[in-house]
């Protein structure tokens, strides 16, 4: 009973709590279509903040937040996708708690990306 207890209690907590990208998820994510990233961010419990369709001058941006604050404007993490047609996608995250920050930096220092200060 105990066991089945513990299981049920797991599967709850991720399906109702939103999810962290690893930064192997994000990298994973970066060249997927627009509405592909959509999908699996908001199935990992992204808010969509904002959509700002491209120009001829500009790229388009998709802004979505992880755990945002219904009070203010901060957020466990904030991530934007800039795109244009024919152009690769760029990628920008921003993750508010240190123990979060400090996972990103190890694994890209597992990948032997250089770190400028």
């Amino acid at each position: 009973m105990t066991r089945l207890f513990t299981i049920i209690l797991v599967i709850i907590s991720t399906v109702t709590y939103g999810q962290l990208l690893s930064l192997d998820q994000a990298i994973a994510l970066r060249p997927k279509s627009i509405a592909i990233l959509e999908e699996t961010l908001t199935t990992k419990k992204w808010s969509l903040l904002a959509v700002n369709d491209p120009t001829d001058e500009q790229r388009g941006s998709i802004d979505f937040a992880l755990e945002k604050s219904s009070f203010d404007d901060s957020a466990r993490a904030f991530l934007s996708v800039y795109y244009q047609e024919m152009l690769p996608n760029r990628m920008s995250i921003q993750n508010n708690r240190p123990g979060d920050y400090t996972l990103y930096l190890n694994r890209l220092q597992q990948l032997e990306f250089n770190l400028f200060k």
